[in-house]
Formats: C-alpha cells, sequence, structure tokens
C-alpha cells in the first residue's frame, strides 16, 4: 500500500477507531491514546523517519479527541435519561 495512503487515510480512521473502543470497552479516556503513541513511536524507529513525529502528535490527539467526545456523548445521555433538566 502506498505511504501516503496509509498516513491519511488508514492511520487516521485506526487512531479514531482505538479511541472509541478504548473508550467503549475500557472505560478509560487514556489508554488507547497511550497505546497508538506507543505504536506511531515504534513505526518511526522501525520504518518511518523522524519527520513522522508530526503524524505521530496528530494521531495521539485523535484518538483522544474520538474517545473524548464518546465520553461526552455517554455522559450528556447519562444526563438526560437522568431527568436532570435545565430548569428543574
Amino acid at each position: 500500500m502506498n505511504t501516503i495512503v496509509q498516513v491519511i487515510v488508514v492511520f487516521p480512521a485506526v487512531s479514531l477507531v482505538a479511541g472509541i473502543l478504548g473508550r467503549v470497552l475500557l472505560k478509560n479516556l487514556f489508554i488507547m491514546p497511550g497505546v497508538v503513541f506507543i505504536v506511531a513511536f515504534s513505526g518511526i524507529l522501525v520504518w518511518y523517519n523522524s519527520t513522522f513525529s508530526v503524524w505521530m502528535i496528530f494521531y495521539t490527539l485523535l484518538a483522544f479527541l474520538a474517545g473524548y467526545l464518546v465520553d461526552l456523548f455517554v455522559t450528556v445521555r447519562t444526563w438526560m435519561k437522568s431527568g436532570k433538566r435545565k430548569g428543574t
């Protein structure tokens, strides 16, 4: 597979899915972004050069953002189900 396709399409999609699954299955916001960081860092050491470090940071933030949005969705959904609406 072409490296550009991996960097622009495949790796961000995997980071998003990892962030979502990390929040849903592990119930922790920080584990999967850490795993994404470690995997991307090892990719720098093994396959890519140091310019990949910018993408490594991007993928880590993307995984964190995906997990945070799922966390926010779950919190708001729980809050709405409990009947605590504004003005009550």
